[in-house]
């Protein structure tokens, strides 16, 4: 009897062990974060919701439409490889988040997003084409995590 007791308290404390163990992988797979906070490649963070956030990169250089993109795949900040130029939606997400907030000093320059042919946008609305192809403007990468 006193064997029985002893075995069903372990597999009690066991059977919590696991219980915790799996709590807390669910938690490690949904990331936390915040607007404004610094995201985990070293972005700040412009979109956190329902577990899913995403942050975008300091500018990373000035360049031409045709060199944007090369350089937003090409950044490897926290060690992450999936680092893109903005679509245009996202960059105005940026901007209506973090330029209103005055986070990360965007400033009402413009800067690239992708679409068909490149395109440019800045804070306190307004996006462009880009018409100014040649030009150098700011550089900034997204990533989702």
């Amino acid at each position: 009897m006193k064997k029985l007791i002893i075995l069903l308290f372990g597999l009690y404390l066991c059977a919590g062990l696991f219980a915790q163990t799996g709590d807390k992988a669910e938690d490690l797979r949904k990331p936390v974060c915040r607007i404004g906070d610094t995201g985990p490649g070293g972005g700040t963070v412009f979109f956190a919701e329902g577990g899913a956030c995403m942050e975008m990169s300091g500018i990373l250089k000035r360049a031409s439409v045709n060199e944007a993109p090369v350089i937003a795949r090409n950044y490897r900040g926290g060690g992450y490889s999936d680092w893109r130029l903005p679509v245009r939606s996202e960059m105005a997400f940026v901007y209506k988040i973090l330029w209103a907030k005055n986070i990360d000093g965007l400033g009402d320059t413009w800067h690239w997003s992708s679409s068909k042919g490149g395109s440019l946008q800045r804070g306190g609305g307004g996006n462009k084409p880009g018409d100014d192809l040649k030009d150098a403007y700011p550089v900034r990468a997204v990533r989702n995590f």
